[in-house]
Formats: structure tokens, sequence, C-alpha cells
């Protein structure tokens, strides 16, 4: 017969092979994860068009606008609340690239709470970031 404190040690050992061998399995099932996600990753950098890729990065790793930025990259401080708040609320863009066709189109101010000088602010930042040629005074 097993004495309580030799049952205590057996089943103590066989907890710890056991959290062994989960522990084993849980980083095998990380790397796996993590191959296959550098995989997706690759194919996806290597095969998705470019107009896709989002956002753009400058030199030194800053953020660059782009016409392939989502909305939310002209987001406060970049815009003043009230004009990003028109674009967001007022129609169906979700790329600045919207904003940039309504824009070069001369409907920004046609959007409900987006005045003329709202659409100034617009246009600013988006001359600003070469999105939009500049005005010669």
């Amino acid at each position: 017969m097993t004495s309580p404190s030799e049952a205590v040690r057996l089943i103590t050992a066989r907890l710890t092979a056991f959290e062994s061998t989960l522990l084993n399995r849980i980083g095998t099932v990380e790397r796996k994860l993590e191959t296959r996600l550098a995989a997706i990753e690759t194919v996806l950098r290597e095969h998705a068009p470019e107009r896709d890729l989002g956002c753009g990065q400058g030199p030194d790793g800053e953020h660059v606008l782009t016409s392939t930025c989502p909305l939310t990259c002209l987001q406060p401080p970049v815009l003043p609340a009230r004009p990003y708040n028109a674009l967001v609320s007022g129609c169906c863009f979700s790329v600045i690239g919207d904003v940039i066709t309504a824009s070069q189109a001369g409907e920004l101010t046609e959007l409900r709470n987006m005045g003329p000088i709202s659409a100034e602010r617009v246009e600013s930042v988006l001359r600003t970031a070469g999105l939009l040629p500049r005005v010669e005074s």
C-alpha cells in the first residue's frame, strides 16, 4: 500500500509531466502558427496590388499619407475634428483617395457640416502631403 505522502509525490510527478507535455505542444502549435503567418505575409506582400497596401512610410519610418490610406489617417490632430467628422459621417469615403476625388470634383462642400473653410482645411492637408497640386498665387 502507498503512503499518503508517496501518493502526493506520484500525483505531483504525473501533473508535472502532463504540464510539461502540454507546454511543449503549445510551443509547437505556436511555432507552426508563426511559420504560417510569415508565409501568409510573404504571399500578401508579393501578390497584393500596390493600391491595396494601405499607408505609406517615409525613409525614417514615419507615417506618410497616401491615397490608399484609410480615412482614419486623417483623424485629429491631422485634421481638425469638424472636417474629419464631416468626412466620416458624410459619405461613403473609405480611403483618402475617395476624398481626393471628391475634392477634385468640387464636391467636398456638398457634405453635411463641410463648409468652405473645412473643405479648405482638408485640401490644405492633402496639398501638404503632396496628394493635391499646390495652388499657385
